[in-house]
């Protein structure tokens, strides 16, 4: 397929039509990988856990659980 580049800030960015990521369903936000190859470049899916400490962990859920109705009502 021949897609057009776009500039995207000072990046370029390659438009990944509906039709061929059915196949893989990723979803805006998600993160790929970008690896350059003999022949172009090759676009994979990858998941990404982000890890914190234990001390950091509880930290976090301890925020997040005394300002949960701040945190709703950024969401909305």
């Amino acid at each position: 397929m021949i897609q057009k580049i776009h500039r995207f800030g000072n990046s370029l960015a390659v438009v990944i039509p509906a039709t061929a990521n059915r196949a893989h369903k990723i979803e805006p936000g998600e993160m790929v990988e970008v690896v350059e190859t003999d022949e172009g470049w090759r676009v994979t899916p990858v998941s990404v856990t982000p890890r914190l400490s234990p001390e950091l962990r509880k930290l976090v859920d301890k925020i997040v659980e005394e300002r949960a109705e701040v945190f709703k009502a950024l969401a909305e």
